[in-house]
């Protein structure tokens, strides 16, 4: 056993400075390769490594590979390689870095940091604890990974801690799985930030976990993930895959921002097994910066009973300056109440530019058991200044299911030329206001409740989901029209009725009309 602590330090050549340690025995044990220590290496391509393992057969056993340090590698293209593994009886604690400091310096800097906690009972695993690493000048990549295995474990790539790429293309990884017989917690990013800093940056977070009941994987919680400034991609993914109750979030409670430069940002969370939940961003905010900008959010939960998809909850999206795309969509896959929302509780904003907003709900169910798909649902959607293009639609695979494009929500499409685009299987809208701002805009809405607002403008509004048979319709005047009608609902008719006002066209088929009194005696002749 060889452990590493007090003052240490190199030369301007390579150096290798390494604290390894080895514990094994009946009783409760702990140890660390690296402890209370101060290394400094100067210049030269440098390695550290430190390396722990503790193993209890009836107590418990507590890992760190480095601990309550700090290690400044200096120039050079330096090496950090950190393992600490924990097995115990009653529990197991394995720590990669805790409460320490790593710096690469400038050069082009790998850090490996590795922490698995393996017990029948109680395992927690930790890459990163209250600990910071700093890449520094160069392209550096650092990469972090967590594991727990047990009955119930707990697995944390990074819990309080930060990580910073600083100047360079770096590349930073965050991994984190729990393998539990029962119940597993498992986060990518718990607390504290991760920041590329300039360069062209890329930054992925990923955490799984597996359990026979209630399994719950969070890639990123309540923390901060800035991409910085650069070309930067940013991928979320927390993925929980139970027998019983999965429920899987990308980004919960926490930010994540691009910073200026055309970013591409991908969070997505899934949930496997019976009355499974996937979420994509749950109370947390994205946001793109200066830059042409692509953000894609995702939810979906796949399983048995009452499985749910939600893209975006109680959260919001700000693009920001530049030509940005978002995409936000969501999928539940079942047999028994589904839920599909793409966007719930929450605002998106495109920002100036001349944006792309596609959202889309998707619910499929085995069983003729009512549930329901929306695209927006008690939220407001703005694409800002610019000529947009804002899609939504709700889509269900059986008669059983509803789907609502636009729930009790404001769609603005805002100055610039834009084009509105909504559909759902049961009706588009549902107490909904769509209003296009200043600008020459399309409506493409279809049929449901709520309110068309052209605005401003020289606007047009498709009319060809009316139907004669089922709908009446009134003129308003030149520039608006009153459309009432009905739809089944769970074997009942409900009514539905929409005004469409300030509109200068009318369109139905190839037939364009330039005011409403012709455009509804046409549709509807006396």
């Amino acid at each position: 056993m060889s452990q590493l602590t007090g003052r240490q330090e190199g030369t301007p050549r390579a150096d290798l400075l390494s604290g390894i340690v080895e514990l094994s025995g009946l009783t409760d044990l702990a140890e660390a390769a690296i402890v209370n220590a101060s290394i400094v290496t100067f210049s030269g391509d440098d390695t550290i490594k430190g390396t722990a393992t503790v193993v209890s057969s009836e107590g418990s056993a507590k890992a760190d590979g480095i601990k309550s340090s700090s290690l400044d590698a200096g120039s050079g293209n330096d090496v950090f390689t950190v393992k600490a593994n924990a097995t115990g009886a009653e529990q197991a604690l394995a720590y990669g870095v805790r409460w320490a400091s790593l710096r690469g310096g400038s050069g082009i800097d790998t850090f490996s940091i590795f922490a698995e906690a393996t017990s029948p009972n109680l395992a927690k695993s930790y890459g990163l604890y209250q600990a910071s690493v700093f890449g520094g000048n160069g392209r550096d990549a650092i990469k972090i990974t967590s594991v727990a295995g047990g009955e119930q474990p707990e697995s944390y790539g990074t819990y309080k801690a930060a990580i910073f790429g600083e100047n360079g293309n770096d590349t930073i990884t965050v991994s984190s799985t729990g393998n539990g017989s029962l119940a597993g917690q498992v986060y990518g990013v718990y607390g504290g930030q991760v920041s590329g800093g300039n360069g062209n940056d890329t930054l992925a977070v990923k955490s799984i976990s597996t359990g026979v009941n209630t399994a719950s994987s969070v890639g990123v919680y309540a923390a901060s993930i800035e991409g910085g400034r650069g070309n930067d991609t940013i991928r979320i993914l927390g993925d929980s895959r139970g027998v019983f109750s999965g429920n899987g979030f990308g980004l919960q409670g926490g930010t994540v921002s691009g910073g200026s430069g055309n970013d591409v940002i991908t969070i997505s969370g899934f949930g496997s097994g019976r009355g499974a939940n996937g979420t994509g961003v749950d109370g947390g905010s994205v946001s793109g910066g200066s830059g042409n900008d692509r953000v894609t959010i995702s939810g979906t939960g796949s399983g048995g009973n009452g499985g749910s998809g939600i893209g975006l909850s109680r959260g919001s999206i700000d693009m920001g300056e530049g030509n940005d795309t978002i995409t936000i969509s969501s999928s539940a896959f079942g047999s028994l109440g589904l839920g599909s929302t793409a966007v719930n509780e929450s605002t998106v904003r495109g920002g100036d530019g001349n944006d792309v907003i596609a959202i889309t709900a998707i619910a499929k169910s085995s069983n003729p058991i009512l549930g329901t798909a929306s695209g927006v649902s008690k939220s407001q959607v703005d694409g800002g200044r610019g000529d947009d293009l804002i899609r939504i639609s709700a889509q269900v695979g059986d008669s059983f299911l509803l789907g609502y494009g636009v729930s009790q929500s404001k769609v603005n499409g805002g100055d610039g030329n834009d084009v509105i685009t909504i559909s759902g299987t049961t009706l588009a809208l549902d107490d909904a206001l769509i209003y296009g701002g200043k600008g020459n805009d399309v409506f493409n809405t279809g049929r449901g409740d709520g309110t068309i607002d052209g605005g401003a403008g020289k606007d047009l509004i498709f009319l060809d989901f009316f139907d004669a048979a089922t709908m009446t319709i009134m003129a308003q005047g030149n520039k608006g029209l009153q459309i009432t009608g009905a739809v089944e609902v769970a074997g009942k008719p409900v009514g539905w009725s929409q005004t469409i006002l300030n509109m200068e066209q009318f369109q139905v088929g190839s037939t364009i009309f330039t005011t409403a009194v012709e455009a509804a005696a046409f549709l509807q002749p006396a």
